[in-house]
């Protein structure tokens, strides 16, 4: 073999031999790119699962946080029907007690006008759950903050008889009375709204019955709240 002819053969072999590197580099580039891709794929999988999984806490934590102010929310709500009816209880009862003493007291052929040193007998007391209870409005049904907001009328307009007509002198025991009649169905109406459905309780006799004899052009003897008249 002459040079020439060996000169080309070794030429040639290193050709192919480059062209072969060449492949092979390319071919281990594209190996390494797809490995990279996919090992971007797992990594892109594995952070997309964690985000899910933190917003899932996330979601789940906001929606506990909502049961719990829920949860919160229904309690104060009982805690203010329960206490708004045990306030309307109690005024219904002192207000009938009271109501059974003025006949007795102010009946014919006795004072027809509450004496000044009676007014503070008859002076309802509130609980502050009638006027200073945070929230109620929004908490409670319409029924109820309007029954509560006519039974905080109703005793101001007592309370401002008494300390007015009263210390004057000159509040009619029938005017009393009336006021009083007014109080009970109040008391009665925010009573039955907090029951909220449930079986309201027997509500006494209306107190009015023992008002008409006191009213003008009746000859009737006293009637106890309760007290049926035989015919």
């Amino acid at each position: 073999m002459d040079p020439t002819s060996a000169h080309q053969g070794i030429a040639g072999v290193y050709q192919v031999l480059t062209d072969l590197g060449g492949l092979v580099a390319g071919i281990l580039a594209l190996i390494a790119g797809l490995l990279a891709y996919a090992g971007g794929l797992r990594q892109a999988r594995a952070t997309r699962k964690a985000a899910e999984t933190q917003i899932a806490a996330m979601r789940e934590q906001i929606e506990q946080s909502k049961r719990a102010a829920k949860d919160a929310e229904q309690a104060r709500r009982e805690d203010l029907r329960f206490a708004l009816g045990l306030e309307a209880s109690r005024i219904g009862e002192f207000v009938a007690h009271r109501y059974r003493i003025i006949p007795v007291e102010y009946g014919p052929g006795k004072l027809e006008t509450i004496a000044r040193s009676a007014c503070e007998t008859f002076k309802i007391e509130r609980s502050a759950v009638l006027h200073e209870s945070p929230g109620a409005t929004a908490l409670l049904e319409k029924d109820i903050v309007a029954a509560a907001v006519v039974l905080d009328e109703k005793i101001d307009e007592v309370n401002s008889l008494l300390a007015v007509e009263g210390a004057l002198g000159r509040l009619p025991a029938v005017a009393l009375m009336t006021a009083f009649e007014n109080i009970t169905d109040a008391a009665q109406r925010l009573r039955a709204s907090t029951l909220n459905g449930s079986e309201a309780a027997p509500q006494p006799d209306d107190p009015s019955r023992g008002l008409a004899w006191l009213r003008p052009g009746t000859n009737r003897r006293p009637i106890a709240v309760g007290e049926r008249v035989a015919h």
